[in-house]
């Protein structure tokens, strides 16, 4: 219980600063296969869905969590479920834009 609600805040915490504060950005800024202006809109494009999925991911945590604590101690087992398929979703949709 208390693992989904940390995880899911630290995990919501990094869907924000990738979303929101360009972390991804920062961190490919001196990679040179990046140089180009197709290639920076495919980052962003990628850093939209890592962002995304990370803030979905955190909520979801975040939920199974409330709710274990209010009872429903399956709810946590169901959030993480659900997390890593979501973070699958994450993986395969990264893979086929990149190519």
């Amino acid at each position: 219980m208390h693992a989904a609600l940390a995880g899911g805040i630290i995990i919501f915490i990094a869907g924000l600063l990738i979303k929101y504060g360009r972390l991804f950005m920062r961190m490919a800024a001196n990679d040179p296969a990046f140089a180009g202006e197709e290639r920076k809109l495919e980052l962003r494009r990628m850093e939209s869905l890592a962002g995304n999925g990370l803030l979905v991911m955190g909520l979801v945590l975040l939920a199974g969590g409330i709710l274990a604590r209010y009872g429903y101690p399956e709810a946590t087992d169901t959030a993480w479920f659900i997390f890593l398929l979501i973070g699958l979703f994450i993986i395969f949709r990264a893979d086929r834009r990149k190519g």
